[in-house]
Order: C-alpha cells, then structure tokens, then sequence
C-alpha cells in the first residue's frame, strides 16, 4: 500500500505583512523596491592647497589669517608658505582678505626692530654687542631664526603682490608700507655686507619702493629731514657702497624712479655718491642690466637743468660721453647693403636673327617616322606645332604637311586618315579645336596652334666684298660663301690681264698679298666658322653700345664710343636694426650734454614745430629757475666749453655711427656737424 505524506499546509500572510504558519518563523515582509539607478558623479574638486576654498575666502575667519595671528611657529610658518606660493598669482589681492595685510606687517616690523637694537646682552660674554655681528660669533637660537625667516617670507609676499597696479596701490595707501620700506633702508643699510639677512630684506624693500614710488612726493631739501622722510640718502650709500650686485642695480633703478618726479627733481646732488657709482659702471658694457640701470640714472640726473649744467664741468665727463658714443657703436648690428649705379647699357645681337618655320632635320624625320601610330602623329605635331590661343592653321595645310612627311614611311606604319590626324589635335593640345569659319568662302582651320619657330642667322654669312658692297645673296654656311668668293671674286682676279694688285677687298681690310695663292687662305680668316654660331640663337653673343643710336655694323667699329661696365655696385655699411633701448636711453644722455654744451650757439637744439624736443627733459619751474640765478655764469661758460671740447673729441667716433631711425640719425649728423664746426 502507497503512502503519501501529508502536504504542508501552506502558509498564511498574517496581518501586519509577516508570513506564518506551522514550523516557520515570523519573518517582516518588505515591499518591492526599485531597481537602483546610477547616481552622476560629481566633478572632481582641486584638492591643492593654494585653491581649497577655505584658505582664500574674504572672512576675518580665513585660516590663513588665524594661522599667522596664532603665534604658533608651526601654523605661521604653513601660512607663509601658503601665500607664498599664492602671490606669485595675479588674481591674488591683499585687500580680499581683511585683516591679512596688518598681520603681514607685524615680523617685518619685528626683525627691524630686532636688528636696530643698540645692543643685545649675551649670555655668554655679558657684553652689548650689534645683532649682525652676534650672528657671525655665535650660533642664533632656532626661535630667533624662524622669525627672520616668517620676516622675511613675510616681505617676499609683498615684493611679489606689489606687481600687480591693485596691491601695489593698497600698499601706497597704507602708512606703515613708506614707514617700513624708509627705516629700513636708514638703519639696515650699514648691515647688508655683513648680513645675508639683513641684506636680503633690504632687497626686498628697495623693490617694494619700486612699485610704490610713483605716489612719494618727498619734502623740500630746504626743510629739516626727519630720520626716515627721505630714502634717497640711504638708496645713494647702498648704490655706492655695497658690494651686492642685486642691491646696486635696485637702488639705481629706485634712484631713477624718485627723481623722475618732478617735484622730486630737487634732491638731485652734483656730488651724489650714485653718480660716480653709475659712471663706474657705464663700462661694463656685457652686464647688460647694470648698464641699463646706471644709464637710466644718469639720464634722469641730466634731466635736471642745473644738474646738467654742473655735469659739464665735472671731471668724468669727457670720459662718460666716449663710453655712451662707444656702446651705441658697440651694440649697433651693420649690414652690407648694395646699391646698383651701373649706367643704362644697350645690347644688340652680333648677328642679326629672323623667325622661321622650323622644318625636321633628317635625324628626326628618320627617328619620328619610324614610330607607329598614333605616337608617330603625336610626336610630329609636339615637334613641329606648339600652343598659340590667338592663332590657326588650315585643316589641308596640316593634313597635307603630315602626309608629306611620312608617305616615305607608310611601308612601315600605315597613315592615319585625315579625320584621325585633325581629331588628334585635341589630344596633344587641349586648347586646341577644329572648326569651321562661315564664309563666303567657308575656312577650315584649326584654332589655338601655330607652327614652332627657330631663329637662323641673317647675314652671317653675307659676302663682304668690294668694301662691303657685293649685291649676292646670304649663304647658309661658310663653305657656300668661300664658293662664291673663289668663283665670283678671286678667278677673275687670278685672270686678270695684266695681273692686278692681289689686295683683299673684304670690307675695311687693307691687307695686300704677293700672289693669288697668298690671297686664297688670308680671305678664309674673315669667313666666320660653323662652330662660332651658336646652336640656340637665343644665346647668341651681343655688343654693348652707349646709346640707342650707334649701329652695330659700323665701318669703324674701334671708334665708337665706350660702352658702360655691365654691371656697377657700390657696397656700404647699413644698418641692420634698431639699435636696443639701452642705447636709445645712451643717445638721450648724449643729447641732452649737446644741447647744454652748445647752448649759447646756433647749433643748440631747439624744441618748436619740426624737432620732438627732449624726452624726460623736465622743464624749469620757479624753484628751478631760483637754483639756476644763483649759478655763476663764468662757471656756466666753462662747463660750456669743456663740453663742446668732449664733443669734438667724440666727433670720428660718433662718424661711425648708423641708425636705422632717419629721425634719430639726423640728430648724430647735427652732432657730429657741430662738432666739425666747433673744431674750426
């Protein structure tokens, strides 16, 4: 007997969603989800540190700005390195973030504190003793040695801000920026040859100076100067007395900055220390950035009136203006141009020449004949025919000059039928087209072709005898010629009776022979040769004639006149291209010494209508025509002619000057003019 087990009951969903039954548990029921869709990924963020948002927002929060005002080593010094590296961008502005410009100050401050102490006690020797020099005998303090460094990492971030016109005018604005910069070129400036550091800051604020320059108007010479109202002192004791090259060239350029002004102009000093600084180095015509900044000082010192007045009567200047005339002539780039002055010349062939069909030699009628056709019939035209838009041939003069030609040669290749020949045209020249002119009488022709041309001599072989007036024909060579001379000219001379004067009548010549057989090969000399005639015409040898008029058979052909030289160049030195600014900013200073030293002359420059003046020259104001009275005019005579003397002297070398610019080379031409006079 089958037995079957019992089902299992089937399970009840119970209420609440659970499912139930006899032996299982109670289990939730979840409802069915959807299927997961893809999220979109996000954009990936510039996880650097210079961009993360937090550290550039403009909120007195900034993390930068909390970090530098900590006082935490640590967090000034990732600060720093953050705005470091952010100043450096153009779009980084100082005023962003508030706050940030204050904080920057605080170490600078610090370090020029530091380092204007009297005095600092050391533990060691318990003597008061300069900062600069306690760092050179013993060892700094880490601490003290990271707050230099947050000073002057403080200072690079403004050096680097102050190119950009926004933060530069910010920094202007503020007080502590001119307070700063002034103090520290007063009292660091003794330092920067012992101290790397101190020189390095100094470094810094001279160009910090340069950004913020245009906007310092400094007091009056003749009003007291407080300690740290005037730079210029402190930047001509650096410019003279460091042996930084960094440091020299910053403060000449800051130098040339502040005098540049106007209103500044009148601390300018006939015995600046800067000045012979400058002078110094106009010889160092290979550092090209000391240059430009010795020369773009001694030109804004010139630009004063007075300044230059006393500069002529200064003991270098002789000297100064050689080696400004020396490197416009060093650095100037000559070419050799070339000009053409050959006088027009007026060719004529030796031989006259005329146009003719050109007809197969019998190599090539051999060669051509021979091909099957078509090549044979494309070959012939290609040789005897060539594209002419404006001309024609008649359809039977070509048909019949093709089937002339190759009848000869029909026993090798068959001739095509007129119809072909003339079709063919168009296939070996595709402008070319048969057609049929409306009459009366109706012209068939073939447009678009002519027949080649060759050029033959006329008149090479003419016979040349009884003085040139023999009435034969051209022969077409040298053998027909003397044919005709021996049977024509010489038998009758050898027959004649009584014997004549065997004198040879060829043209002009004179000469006279004993005998017939003397005469026979003299007249063999005046046949020209097969070989002497060119094969292509077109190279044919000309004659040379001073003007149109003159024939080329002439019966006294040794008396014409000379002929020009075919070709008459004359070279001479150019320039190449503009000379550099260096050497522009260099002629300036030479001009403005000329127009002082001929001042009392006609040849003083003048600015009017036609001369541009002087630029950068600063004009007299009352304060500078009241410096100017009280200028001795003896001694204003002698600077006058010591300087015309200099230019004299400087007169060959500015000779061999050459300027591109037509404007700027009429100023060399009216120097060097009036060097010519004044030597006279």
């Amino acid at each position: 007997m089958n037995i079957r087990a019992a089902p299992s009951p089937a399970p009840v969903v119970a209420a609440g969603g659970t499912i139930a039954g006899p032996g299982i548990y109670s289990v939730p029921l979840k409802a069915p989800q959807a299927a997961p869709q893809a999220r979109p990924v996000p954009p990936l963020q510039v996880t650097t540190d210079d961009y993360e948002r937090w550290y550039t927002e403009p909120s007195p929060s900034n993390r930068m700005l909390l970090s530098l005002r900590s006082g935490i080593d640590s967090e000034v010094a990732w600060s720093l390195n953050r705005l470091c590296r952010l100043c450096v961008n153009e779009q980084f502005l100082l005023a962003n973030i508030p706050g940030l410009t204050d904080a920057l100050f605080e170490w600078p401050e610090w370090f020029l504190d530091e380092y204007s102490k009297p005095g600092s006690s050391s533990k060691t020797t318990r003597m008061k003793i300069e900062p600069a020099v306690e760092d050179a005998l013993f060892s700094v303090s880490p601490d003290v040695k990271r707050r230099r460094r947050h000073a002057l990492e403080s200072l690079f971030i403004f050096r680097n801000a102050s190119i950009s016109e926004a933060n530069a005018a910010d920094l202007a604005m503020m007080p502590r920026t001119r307070k700063l910069v002034f103090n520290a070129l007063d009292r660091l400036s003794p330092l920067i040859n012992t101290s790397d550091e101190c020189a390095e800051f100094v470094l810094h604020c001279i160009e910090i100076l340069h950004s913020i320059v245009r906007n310092i108007i400094l007091p009056p010479p003749s009003r007291t100067q407080e300690p740290g109202t005037n730079p210029i002192p402190a930047l001509e004791r650096l410019a003279s007395g460091s042996s930084n090259r960094s440091i020299i060239i910053a403060s000449l350029i800051a130098l040339t900055h502040l005098v540049c002004i106007p209103k500044n102009a009148l601390h300018s000093s006939t015995s600046s220390p800067a000045l012979t600084t400058a002078i110094r180095n106009l010889a160092l015509y290979n550092d090209s950035a000391l240059f430009e900044a010795s020369v773009g000082f001694l030109y804004a010192h010139l630009s004063y009136p007075p300044m230059t007045k006393a500069f002529l009567v200064h003991p270098d200047m002789p000297a100064t203006l050689r080696l400004l005339v020396g490197y416009i002539v060093a650095e100037q780039n000559e070419e050799d141009a070339v000009i053409d002055v050959s006088a027009p010349r007026h060719l004529a062939p030796v031989v006259k020449t005329r146009s003719v069909n050109y007809e197969l030699t019998g190599s090539e009628l051999e060669k051509i004949g021979t091909l099957p056709e078509p090549e044979r019939c494309y070959k012939w035209m290609k040789t005897m025919y060539m594209a002419a838009p404006d001309k024609e041939v008649t359809q039977v003069e070509f048909w019949t000059n093709y089937k002339e030609l190759f009848t000869p040669f029909q026993d090798r290749s068959t001739l095509l039928v007129a119809s072909d020949v003339i079709k063919n045209v168009g296939t070996v020249y595709a402008q070319a087209q048969a057609m049929v002119l409306p009459g009366p009488p109706q012209r068939f022709v073939i447009r678009g072709i002519s027949r080649s041309q060759k050029e033959v001599a006329e008149g090479y072989y003419k016979c040349q005898w009884d003085r040139s007036t023999c009435e034969s024909t051209n022969f077409t060579n040298p053998d027909e010629l003397y044919e005709h001379l021996k049977t024509a000219h010489l038998e009758p001379l050898a027959s004649a009776e009584p014997p004549g004067d065997f004198t040879c009548s060829w043209s002009t010549c004179q000469h006279s022979a004993e005998s017939i057989d003397r005469l026979r090969p003299h007249v063999w000399t005046h046949i020209p040769l097969r070989s002497a005639l060119p094969v292509d015409l077109t190279h044919i040898p000309k004659v040379a004639f001073a003007s149109k008029t003159e024939q080329h058979l002439t019966p006294t052909p040794t008396a014409r006149a000379t002929p020009p030289a075919p070709q008459t160049r004359v070279t001479y030195p150019a320039p190449g291209r503009d000379p550099p600014s260096n050497a522009l900013t260099a002629l300036l200073v030479i001009r403005t010494l000329f127009r002082a030293s001929f001042a009392s002359v006609e040849a003083a420059p003048r600015a009017d209508a036609d001369h541009f003046g002087f630029p950068g020259v600063v004009e007299e104001n009352d304060e500078m025509e009241l410096a100017v009275s009280d200028t001795d005019s003896e001694a204003e005579k002698e600077g006058e002619r010591r300087g015309r003397k200099a230019f004299i002297g400087v007169r060959h070398l500015m000779e061999s000057i050459r300027l591109r610019d037509t404007a700027l080379m009429a100023w060399i031409m009216e120097m060097v003019d009036a060097g010519i006079n004044g030597a006279q």
